[in-house]
C-alpha cells in the first residue's frame, strides 16, 4: 500500500506540472503572435520569425498534451485496476498507456507485469513456429502446413514491427553496437515505438492469431497422442456404438492399467445392468475401477485404448474414489462422499449416458444405514440412462442387490509365506476376506489376533 500511494503521489505531481508547463506554452505562443502582429503592422520579416518561433513551441505543446492526456488516462486505470493489477482485463490499449508512461513513474514493472512481455514472446515464438512448421513436408498434415504457411504471411508483419523490442532483463555485452543501439533507442524511441506498432498490429490480427493458435495447439497435441502411442508396446483404437444402436453397452478385452508397469489384462462386458465387485483387501478393486476409467476417458478423448478390444457407448465419466473429510469445510467422510453421489445423480441425462463409477459406497457412516442407503442408490442408477460399477466389502449389500446387477469378485490366497493375489476377475460373489489375516502379517499381538479370529468363527 506504501508504495501504491508513493507511486500515485508521482502521478498526480507529474500531472499538475504538465498542466503547469502547458499553460505556459499556451501564453508565451500567443504573446509572440501579437507581438509579432504589434512589431510588423505588414507582413515583414518580423512577422514571420515570430512565426516561425511559435512552431516548435506548438510541437512542445501537442507532445505535452499527449503526455498530459496519457497520463490522464493512467491515473483512471489506477483508479479502475489499482496498482500494479494490470493484468485484471487484457486491453493493449491501456498497456500501451502504461508502457508510455512507465519511464516517468520510474519503475516499469509496476505498470507492466511480466505476463504482457510474455504475451508479445508468445506471438513473437508461435508466428515463428508457424513458419516452420509450414515447411515441413508430411503425408496426412498438409491441411495443417499449408493454412499455417497463410497464416504465417499474415501475420509476419507483426515479427517486423516487434524486431526491436527486447526483454526488459536482457544483458548489454557494452560493445560499441550496443552503445550505439541504446543512443539510438533513447533518441528515436525504438522501443516504444516497436511496441505500439507490434500492439496495433496485433490487434488487427486477432483472429488469425486465435486461429493459429489453435492450430499450434491441435497439432502439439496430435504430436503428444503419437509420441505416446509409440511408447506403447500395443493399443487399440476404440469402435463407438451410435446413439440408439444397441443401448449402453461396454465391452473391453485385456484392459490395462496405463500407469501400472506389469498389469494384469481384464476384460469385462457391461449392457443395460449394473455391475458389482466384491473381494478381500489388496485384490485388486480399486485398481480395476481406475483400468476401467482411464480406458474410457481414454478411448473418448485420445481414440487410445490399453486393450485388445474396445467397444462402447460415449459416456459421461462420473467417479467416486478416493474421497476424504474436509476439516476447513467442517465436512465428515460420509457428508463429502454424499455430496459427491449426489454430484453424480444430478449429472444424469437421457440424451448422455453415464458411467458412474464408485468404490465402497456410503462407506462413512454405520453399517446398517450405509446397506439401505446404498442398496436405494444403487437401485435407482440402474434405471437410468447409466452404467453403474460399484467395489464393495458388503456383503450383506450384494445379497439384497442380487438379480439388479451382474456379480464378479476377485480372490486371494493364504499360506504361511504370505497373501498372493492373481488380480484375476472372475463371476460371483468373493469367497475369500484377509483382514484379520493381514493384521497378523503385519504383526499385531496375537492376543489381538485370536480374539479376532474367534469372534470371526
Amino acid at each position: 500500500m506504501e508504495q501504491e500511494e508513493k507511486t500515485a503521489l508521482h502521478i498526480d505531481k507529474i500531472l499538475s506540472k504538465y498542466k503547469n508547463i502547458l499553460s505556459v506554452l499556451v501564453i508565451v505562443a500567443i504573446l509572440i503572435v501579437f507581438v509579432s502582429i504589434g512589431v510588423g503592422y505588414t507582413l515583414n520579416s518580423s512577422f514571420y520569425w515570430g512565426l516561425i518561433s511559435v512552431f516548435p513551441i506548438s510541437l512542445v505543446g501537442f507532445n505535452i498534451s499527449g503526455r498530459l492526456k496519457k497520463l490522464r488516462y493512467l491515473a483512471q486505470i489506477r483508479n479502475d485496476w489499482g496498482i500494479p493489477q494490470v493484468s485484471k482485463k487484457r486491453d493493449f490499449k491501456a498497456i500501451k498507456m502504461l508502457f508510455d508512461n512507465a519511464y516517468l513513474v520510474g519503475e516499469a514493472e509496476d505498470f507492466i507485469d511480466d505476463q504482457t512481455w510474455n504475451d508479445l514472446n508468445m506471438d513473437h515464438a508461435c508466428i515463428k513456429t508457424a513458419k516452420e512448421l509450414s515447411l515441413i513436408k508430411v503425408e496426412g498434415l498438409e491441411q495443417y502446413t499449408t493454412r499455417l504457411g497463410e497464416l504465417f504471411k499474415t501475420s509476419r508483419k507483426i515479427l517486423k514491427k516487434a524486431r526491436f523490442l527486447l526483454p526488459v532483463e536482457a544483458p548489454s555485452s557494452g560493445s560499441p553496437a550496443d552503445i550505439v543501439f541504446e543512443y539510438l533507442n533513447i533518441f528515436f524511441l525504438l522501443e516504444v515505438r516497436a511496441f505500439y506498432s507490434a500492439t496495433d498490429e496485433i490487434n488487427r490480427q486477432i483472429s488469425e492469431l486465435q486461429e493459429l493458435y489453435l492450430i499450434l495447439g491441435e497439432l502439439d497435441a496430435l504430436q503428444s497422442v503419437a509420441s505416446y502411442r509409440a511408447s506403447l508396446a500395443s493399443f487399440m483404437e476404440p469402435e463407438f456404438i451410435q446413439e440408439g444402436e444397441e443401448g449402453i453397452h461396454l465391452e473391453v478385452k485385456d484392459a490395462r492399467h496405463p500407469l501400472l508397469d506389469s498389469p494384469v489384462p481384464t476384460s469385462i462386458a457391461i449392457s443395460q445392468k449394473g455391475v458389482i465387485i466384491t473381494g478381500s483387501n489388496m485384490s485388486g478393486k480399486s485398481t480395476f475401477l481406475r483400468n476401467i476409467g482411464c480406458n474410457v476417458l481414454m478411448a473418448q478423448t485420445i481414440a487410445t485404448c490399453l486393450t485388445s478390444y474396445y467397444r462402447s457407448s460415449c459416456f459421461r465419466v462420473m467417479t467416486s474414489i478416493s474421497r476424504t473429510d474436509d476439516v476447513v469445510a467442517g465436512k465428515s467422510f460420509y457428508y463429502v462422499e454424499a455430496e459427491r453421489i449426489l454430484r453424480t445423480i444430478q449429472s444424469l441425462s437421457d440424451k448422455i449416458p453415464t458411467l458412474c463409477i464408485i468404490d465402497e459406497l456410503l462407506s462413512g457412516t454405520n453399517s446398517a444405514e450405509r446397506v439401505k442407503a446404498s442398496e436405494a442408490i444403487i437401485r435407482y442408477l440402474v434405471t437410468q440412462n447409466a452404467l453403474v460399477i460399484v467395489a464393495t466389502h458388503d456383503l450383506e449389500l450384494v445379497e439384497r442387490l442380487d438379480g439388479s446387477c451382474d456379480l464378479y469378485h476377485f480372490t486371494d490366497t493364504a499360506d504361511a509365506t504370505g497373501l498372493r493375489f492373481d488380480y484375476l476377475l472372475k463371476p460371483g460373489v468373493a469367497t475369500t476376506h484377509n483382514a484379520i489375516t493381514l493384521l497378523r502379517y503385519l504383526g499385531y499381538p496375537k492376543e489381538i489376533v485370536n480374539r479376532a479370529s474367534q469372534r470371526g468363527a
